[in-house]
């Protein structure tokens, strides 16, 4: 009960002095979540050191969409020639291992990951939900269970960090009793993480009371931060679609690309002074300070 009063505490007794806001990033259709990360701020390219408090203005972490495509490289490029024995092989993997895939940072790095908040129309997310009356906060990450066939049917629960639009077109489309419909059609690219099924993770916090004009000052600049190792496999693929009917006549081609990662904590911070807020330890559901 110590640590949710300290966080409570904490929160009631923080005063934004910083006027400037972070842009807002777009959103995807039928999605409802951000489209990426803006780009006006630098994705960090070190491995991150989960012992600080302070993680800077409008920390935007590291880039998904980077690391997954350098890895991808990297594991296309490691492949047993024909003439090199397998001992070679075992010795040229290690060595591959061990060099940096993008920056300083490598396959044994602490990484950390910006979770956007869930909003209208996602599936996972977090939320930072503050009730009036009690004066309080709950923080809650939601992540959806996705099945990866390619990888023997592994159930792993997942979050989407980045979504990209590759194509939108629309085209006349007719069943087989000669209906004719005007499709929407499109192509999304997703980037997320992967790890094994945890219990929701929502704590409450009680004690002393914020005000709910202070809570609403510092809402929007709440930013949540996924701090991470990385597991094998390291690179898991998912798609799905929507099949166009008269009655809905979308077409949708979603392929999702995932890290699986080994969820060490989360985060919660204030995105105009970087201040970290609070650091959530999945595996117990228990705040600590930072």
């Amino acid at each position: 009960m110590r640590n949710r009063c300290w966080f409570a505490l904490l929160l009631t007794a923080y005063t934004i002095s910083m006027s400037s806001q972070e842009p807002p990033s777009s959103t995807s259709p039928r999605k409802g979540i951000p489209a990426g990360t803006n780009r006006r701020f630098e994705y960090l390219r070190r491995p991150f050191d989960a012992n600080v408090e302070n993680v800077g203005p409008y920390f935007q972490g590291h880039d998904v969409e980077a690391i997954y495509k350098r890895l991808v490289t990297a594991k296309d490029a490691l492949k047993k020639e024909e003439f090199e024995t397998a001992a070679e092989f075992e010795k040229r993997k290690e060595t591959t291992a061990s060099r940096p895939i993008l920056g300083s940072l490598t396959t044994s790095s602490t990484f950390a990951f910006r979770l956007p908040m869930a909003s209208e129309g996602s599936t996972d997310g977090w939320t930072a939900e503050y009730d009036a009356d009690g004066q309080a906060w709950t923080i809650a990450v939601e992540p959806s269970h996705t099945t990866f066939v390619e990888s023997d049917r592994r159930e792993l629960d997942t979050l989407n960090l980045k979504e990209t639009l590759l194509s939108n077109r629309n085209y006349a489309g007719t069943n087989a009793f000669g209906a004719r419909r005007n499709v929407e059609s499109v192509s999304i690219e997703v980037y997320g993480v992967a790890f094994r099924p945890l219990s929701k993770l929502t704590i409450e916090y009680g004690g002393a009371p914020m005000p709910p004009a202070t809570a609403k000052q510092l809402k929007p600049h709440l930013r949540g931060l996924l701090v991470c190792t990385l597991e094998e496999p390291v690179l898991l693929r998912h798609f799905h679609g929507h099949v166009p009917t008269i009655d809905d006549p979308f077409e949708s081609v979603t392929e999702e690309k995932y890290l699986n990662i080994q969820l060490q904590q989360f985060w919660v911070f204030d995105a105009q002074s970087g201040r970290v807020l609070i650091k959530l330890k999945p595996t117990s559901g228990v705040p600590t300070e930072p």
